[in-house]
C-alpha cells in the first residue's frame, strides 16, 4: 500500500477560500521553499532529535501563510488534506 502524496498547488485555492470564510479577510498561501539539505543532514536524517520536528510545520511571513510544498498521508489515518487545513488555520491564527 503506497502512501498518497498531496501537493500544495492542488489544494491552495480551497485553503485560501476556507481561511477567508473563517476569518473574513484575504490570505495568501505560499509554498515554503525548503533549502537543499546538506550531506550531514541527509546522513543523520533517521536520528531523532528533540529540536527538529519530523512533521512539517506552518509559519507566517508578513501577510502570507507559508506551508510545506507537499504532505503525505499519515499512518494514523489523517489525510494530507486534513493536515493542510489544520496547518493553514494554525498559521492564520498567528496573523
Amino acid at each position: 500500500m503506497r502512501s498518497r502524496r498531496v501537493e500544495l498547488v492542488t489544494v491552495r485555492r480551497r485553503l485560501e477560500l476556507l481561511l477567508k470564510a473563517l476569518y473574513d479577510r484575504d490570505f495568501t498561501i505560499v509554498v515554503d521553499r525548503m533549502p537543499t539539505p546538506r550531506w550531514s543532514e541527509r546522513f543523520f536524517s533517521d536520528v531523532r532529535s528533540p529540536t527538529r520536528s519530523p512533521e512539517p510545520v506552518s509559519r507566517v511571513n508578513a501577510d502570507h501563510v507559508v506551508l510545506p510544498p507537499h504532505l503525505g498521508d499519515m499512518l494514523g489515518g489523517s489525510s494530507a488534506g486534513e493536515r493542510y487545513r489544520l496547518l493553514a488555520m494554525a498559521a492564520a491564527e498567528r496573523l
